[in-house]
């Protein structure tokens, strides 16, 4: 396989990949599978990415679905199908309009917008006074273990819970463990 190294702007064909660093402006054409993609520009792909790591300091496009081991957004994504991961790291924004699905998510930041989160553990702790006004949203999240604040959520499913500061959520279910801020909305909660 080869490496793709785009400085300015870069059309990518390839359907396989060592390594794209886009550093740019880039359309990848494809579906592409790749060990590592790391954008510091502004890229988009047209097809599927399955890749093993996956870097944006930029701002990305995925027009398709997101298969990877790892996730890192310091920059901007927006997904109009499905993600996939075993550890995503979120700092900057991520719009995922199907379903996010990952092993460990961290979130530090708002204003993120998913349809529904699935996975093992998702953490969102945030400094609640400097994020009063601002929100990430979620349709659902159905997780084992859940921490958040900063977050507005329709439906929430997990074995152990912590709802934190600034957080509106329609319904809790929970199985072991529930822990809600004072500062916390929720409509209505399920033991399960």
């Amino acid at each position: 396989m080869a490496d793709r190294n785009i400085i300015g702007n870069g059309r990518v064909t390839d359907t396989k990949l060592d390594s794209l660093k886009v550093s740019g402006s880039c359309v990848v054409e494809n579906d592409i599978e790749l060990d590592e993609a790391k954008i510091a520009g502004a890229t988009s792909f047209k097809g599927n990415v399955d890749a093993d790591t996956i870097k944006i300091a930029g701002s990305c496009e995925f027009c398709q679905n997101v298969k990877c081991d790892e996730l890192k957004i310091a920059g901007s994504a927006k997904v109009y199908g499905n993600v996939e991961a075993e550890d995503c790291s979120i700092s900057g924004i991520l719009n995922v309009t199907g379903d996010f699905n990952a092993d460990n998510i961290y979130i530090a930041c708002v204003n993120s917008t998913f349809n529904n989160i699935y996975g093992d553990n998702l953490e969102c702790e945030l400094n609640a006074e400097h994020n009063k006004n601002h929100h990430n949203v979620a349709n659902e999240i159905e997780v084992t273990k859940l921490t958040i604040t900063n977050f507005i959520v329709k439906r929430i499913s997990a074995d152990r819970i912590k709802i934190g500061e600034n957080c509106e959520i329609d319904v809790v279910e929970f199985k072991d463990s529930l822990e809600i801020s004072k500062d916390a909305k929720i409509k209505k909660i399920i033991k399960l």
